[in-house]
């Protein structure tokens, strides 16, 4: 059975880039400074090759970075001698290693474990090991399947305006447009807000006047208070036309005001009398239905009201404008 050793993997990677390095150093090595202390090396003229290849370290030559480091593994007794230059051996190594240089990581790999240039740590070269794994790993673009066509979803469209009817000529519309359907709120009223003292019913032609005590109530004008609150559907039919229904709640209370007169007297004792009359008034259900045009960002609107309560009906004309935004 076979084991694989992963630190020797790595160590093998190491030795690969130290491999092909001398070959794409060539050209540094052809430097001046270079020849000059690799001929010193050969006649082991240790102080000159130093000498010498410290100008190439000045440039962070990596030809003669690594001479001096082979200068230091082979030669303990010059240690002292070379620890400054390797500590700016260092440095090139680090500034290079920063840009991704695996070639200077490699290195720094050696430096940390044999301890060149800085004491010896085991943490910085398995970091360093770690990122020259990193490096060697292949670059996966990860790919989205593919889902088909996207579908555009068109946004919700709001709108408000003015609303009003005959019994109602105050009011608002709001709501929200989807591409087919929207949903509709709206509330009328006829802004009057009438007080009265009390309820009665409407006498007929043939019946005398309602009375209190000893005073005759004599009609002299009438008025609503009304509201209704609906809430709808929309549907479009086209790009220009839509239709609308909705369902809710109304009141209409008719208003009475009556001359108070002395039955004896036929004195006026008091002109403002208010009454609601409930023959004509109540709440029950509302109904409606609208026609929508829509110019642009413009809409018109224009229909019918019902509201139903026992044994009344009342019917109303709906328009409307408003904008969509």
């Amino acid at each position: 059975m076979w084991f694989i050793d992963m630190k020797m993997i790595t160590k093998t990677w190491i030795l690969a880039i130290c491999l092909t390095v001398p070959c794409l150093t060539f050209a540094q090595q052809q430097a001046d400074y270079n020849r000059k202390g690799d001929e010193a090396m050969r006649k082991r003229d240790y102080s000159d090759a130093r000498l010498y290849y410290s100008e190439g370290v000045a440039n962070c030559d990596l030809y003669s970075i690594d001479r001096l480091t082979e200068l230091w593994k082979n030669n303990p007794q010059l240690h002292s001698s070379l620890h400054n230059l390797m500590g700016r051996c260092l440095n090139c190594l680090n500034n290079s290693a920063a840009g991704k240089d695996t070639a200077a990581i490699a290195r720094l790999i050696v430096y940390y474990s044999a301890g060149i240039g800085a004491p010896k740590s085991e943490n910085m070269a398995n970091i360093w090991t770690q990122e020259l794994d990193n490096l060697k790993k292949p670059v996966v673009e990860t790919q989205q399947p593919y889902l088909g066509p996207r579908e555009e979803i068109n946004p919700i469209r709001y709108f408000a305006g003015y609303a009003f009817s005959v019994l109602a000529p105050v009011g608002i519309t709001v709501g929200g447009m989807g591409e087919r359907f929207g949903l509709y709120g709206r509330f009328k009223t006829n802004a009057s807000f009438q007080s009265y003292e009390g309820e009665m019913t409407y006498p007929t032609k043939d019946a005398p006047p309602p009375s209190i005590g000893d005073a005759i109530l004599h009609p002299g004008g009438e008025n609503w208070n009304s509201l209704a609150i609906t809430a709808g559907l929309v549907v479009r039919c086209n790009e220009f036309l839509s239709v609308s229904a909705g369902a809710g709640y109304f009141k209409m209370d008719k208003i009475f005001r009556y001359i108070e007169v002395d039955a004896d007297d036929q004195i006026v004792i008091n002109d403002k009398r208010y009454f609601k009359v409930a023959d004509y008034s109540g709440q029950g259900i509302a109904v409606e239905l609208d026609g929508i045009i829509e110019i642009g960002k413009l809409y018109i609107t224009a229909g019918i009201f019902g509201g139903f309560r026992q044994n009344a009906t009342y019917i109303d004309v709906n328009a409307g404008f408003g904008f969509f935004f």
